[in-house]
């Protein structure tokens, strides 16, 4: 999971500098369709010779990965991989012409957000779940609240950043700025709120899916509390003018710590 994440990752940086100052979209089209060359359903090598990191990097991941898992979650995790790398398009798309409708941000951020790649990929260790979970509606509310969920923290943590690199027009706290009239820390805590509001329909979810999903709905609780953490050590984003720094903090963020790890004890207090 963690070399997949690279992978992706290394890609989602490189979109922006290397097409975005001379508007080249079909160049970027044709590498993200390069790139899924080296995701053949079958699993096997294709007599492809990769021109840079990411092309190589899925081609040595995509063999192993592929290897011992069945055609149809083959073709669902190479779809996370396609909406994925189809929103690193969406969003050179958008960068200069930000989004200014809320539900549309909100839908495509759930849509090419890599959380839902990670949801896929996360089988790959624990089993492949069946269709009927895949189909129920329970299971795919939890899904939907863990994406928006790691999501919509991101575009907090990252939001000061953004407004520095000039990037900010992909970020869901100033599409409800401009959406809503709010000031910046106003629309913080709305999308805190919101936030939060994802994070506790997450929590009750166990509950409420089919007994088969249970165990993987609490892997999504333990992802969605290690990516907090990984922002807490790390402070990617360093300190915000919203109040936050590399540590999530107030304005309910905290939410995600109230999910156990396997000894049972809580990762934070409840905000």
């Amino acid at each position: 999971m963690t070399a997949w994440h690279i992978a992706l990752w290394f890609a989602d940086a490189l979109f922006l500098p290397l097409y975005r100052r001379g508007h080249d979209h079909e160049s970027a089209a044709a590498q993200v369709e390069r790139l899924m060359l080296f995701l053949p359903l079958d699993g096997l090598p294709r007599p492809l010779v990769p021109d840079n990191p990411v092309e190589r990097a899925f081609a040595d991941l995509w063999t192993g990965t592929a290897a011992t898992m069945t055609p149809l979650w083959r073709d669902r995790f190479t779809g996370s991989v396609r909406r994925f790398l189809d929103g690193v398009l969406w969003e050179l798309e958008h960068v200069d012409h930000a989004v200014t409708d809320l539900i549309e941000y909100l839908g495509a951020r759930r849509d090419f957000g890599g959380p839902q790649f990670t949801a896929v990929l996360m089988e790959h260790a624990m089993g492949e779940l069946s269709p009927g979970l895949l189909r129920a509606r329970e299971f795919r509310t939890a899904t939907d609240a863990f994406v928006d969920a790691v999501s919509l923290h991101n575009d907090i943590v990252s939001y000061d950043r953004e407004v520095h690199e000039g990037t900010v027009g992909n970020n869901g706290v100033e599409v409800v700025r401009h959406a809503l009239g709010l000031n910046r820390r106003d629309a913080v805590t709305f999308v805190g709120d919101f936030l939060t509001a994802r994070v506790d329909t997450l929590a009750a979810a166990p509950t409420a899916v089919p007994a088969e999903g249970v165990r993987f709905v609490e892997a999504l609780q333990e992802a969605l509390a290690g990516s907090y953490r990984w922002h807490e050590l790390t402070a990617r984003f360093g300190r915000t003018t919203a109040g936050f720094a590399g540590k999530p903090r107030g304005l309910g963020t905290s939410a995600a710590y109230v999910f156990q790890d396997r000894s049972g004890a809580s990762h934070a207090p409840r905000a």
